[in-house]
This record gives C-alpha cells, structure tokens and sequence, in this order.
C-alpha cells in the first residue's frame, strides 16, 4: 500500500510541474503577458520556485504522516500500558506498581524517540 500512495504522490508532483512548465511556456511566448516575451531569468526563477513549493509540500506530507503513524502507535501502547496494569490482581500493590512503572517508562521511551524523529523533519 505505500507504494501505490507513493506512485500517486508522483504523479501528482509531476502533473504539477508539467503544468507548471505548459503556463511557464506559454507566458515565455507571450500568451500571458501580451506581446512581450516573459525574460528567461523570469521563467527560471519561476521555475526554481515550483519546484521549490512541491518539495515543501511534499515534505510537509511527510511529517504529517510520521505524526498519524506515531499518534496511532502511542494509543495502542498506551491501550496495552493500562491492559498490564489492569491485569495485576490489586492485592499484589508492590507487582502492579512494578507493572505500572515499567510500562510507562517503555511507552514514554516510545514517545521520546516518536518525537525526536518528528523534530528531525522539522529542517
């Protein structure tokens, strides 16, 4: 499955650009701006910032889908965290605060490392 959504993040950035080319091409003939031709470094520059733009977008996607994939993740174990404990009988106090503990600290190492990864891809 991530591969199809991968093919077709591609090929919506590569219809971007192609449009984005095809409107660039045109204004450099003069479709847009009249009779005079729209100046090479204009069309470069215009260029350069497109694809500038998709990148971005392209990375702002990226760090929205680590932050669902780790929000997904952080509910199931925190979901199973509560399951360990609950799973203690309540006359064992010194094993459930054990259990207690010792769960918490694995889901807080989880989100501690979900976390750090997500402020990495913040450029």
């Amino acid at each position: 499955m991530p591969n199809l959504v991968a093919r077709r993040e591609r090929n919506h950035v590569s219809n971007l650009i192609r449009q984005s080319q095809s409107n660039l091409d045109a204004a450099s003939r003069g479709g847009v701006l009249g009779r005079r031709p729209v100046p090479r470094a204009v069309v470069r520059r215009a260029e350069g910032e497109a694809y500038d733009g998709l990148i971005t977008g392209v990375r702002v996607q990226a760090a929205g889908y680590v932050t669902h994939v780790a929000l997904s993740q952080l509910a199931t174990l925190s979901r199973l965290e509560g399951q360990l404990i609950n799973s203690v009988p309540m006359e064992d106090l010194n094993g459930r605060l054990k259990a207690e503990s010792r769960a918490r600290l694995l889901v807080d190492g989880y989100t501690t490392v979900a976390a750090a990864e997500i402020a990495r891809m913040a450029w």
